[in-house]
């Protein structure tokens, strides 16, 4: 009896033991600015996932449909260095919802097939042009411009309030995104990471601002009883000038407090003091 309960117990762990997955490594990069230029604010994001021999990278638009005004707040390349040398590129795919956006004022969008191939270097049939992809050392670059008219750049959606370079037809067909590809990298790994990516925006392109890992806001907390307060990250919350101001007269009352000064005292000892 006692051999069976053991067997059935062993056998009870083997089936817990969870199905381990194939490992990956992810790493995101942001950037974001206001009132850049005349066209508006711009801001994107780039999610990467590395494997065994292979690279994944998906890139967003990070404004909202209402705030693209222009197409030069639109996503147009994507350059990032990888911590190991890529090695040979094999087999390569992108993903992506094409559209063709209508006249001025009328914010139509006509879903159309195809993927947003440009950004591998490829490009549609004539009169379409071609993107640019390279790799050299360990940089990667990819780009919806290159030769030709520009198209297949990244936007979130339009409204009514995105001008004619948009909704002109100029630059059809967009990418309503996210846009994700995939390159196949035989020096890729695992452990391999992203160490910079720069961003590009608009037909020129207009703009290249380099991109930031965020790190997770975990607001702001006591470091120790009474004395301030600190951010745990350089993007969580600030605190007001008003809170600041009743920190430091708390610190002070606790201050004059202690030394055992009286009211009368307290203005000297501020002047001498700080």
């Amino acid at each position: 009896m006692k051999t069976k309960l053991l067997g059935l117990l062993a056998g009870i762990g083997i089936c817990a033991l969870p199905v381990q997955p194939a490992a990956a490594a992810s790493i995101s990069f942001s950037t974001s600015r206001s009132g850049f230029d005349d066209d508006g604010p711009l801001a994107a994001s780039a999610a990467f996932t590395t494997s065994a021999g292979l690279l994944s990278v998906t890139i967003t638009n990070g404004l909202s449909p209402i705030q693209i005004r222009d197409a030069g707040q639109t996503v147009s390349g994507l350059s990032f260095i990888l911590s190991d040398a890529p090695g040979t590129l094999g087999t390569t795919s992108a993903s992506g919802q094409l559209a063709n956006i209508g006249d001025p004022g009328q914010a139509f969008i006509h879903n159309v097939p195809g993927d947003p191939v440009r950004w591998l270097g490829q490009g549609p049939p004539p009169p379409g042009g071609t993107g640019s992809f390279s790799i050299e050392g360990n940089t990667i670059t990819m780009e919806a411009i290159g030769g030709g008219q520009p198209s297949q750049m990244i936007v979130s959606g339009v409204t009514t309030s995105s001008n004619a370079s948009i909704q002109g037809g100029q630059f059809n067909p967009f990418v309503i995104g996210p846009a994700t590809f995939t390159l196949a990298l035989s020096g890729v790994t695992a452990a391999t990471t992203i160490t910079q990516a720069t961003f590009s925006f608009g037909t020129g392109p207009d703009f290249s601002i380099p991109g930031f890992v965020p790190r997770p806001n975990r607001g702001c907390r006591s470091a120790r009883p009474n004395r301030g307060l600190r951010c745990s990250s350089s993007l969580g919350a600030t605190p007001s000038p008003a809170r600041r101001l009743k920190v430091v007269q708390h610190i002070r009352r606790r201050a004059y407090k202690r030394a055992g000064l009286p009211p009368s005292a307290r203005f000297c000892f501020r002047q001498r003091n700080g």
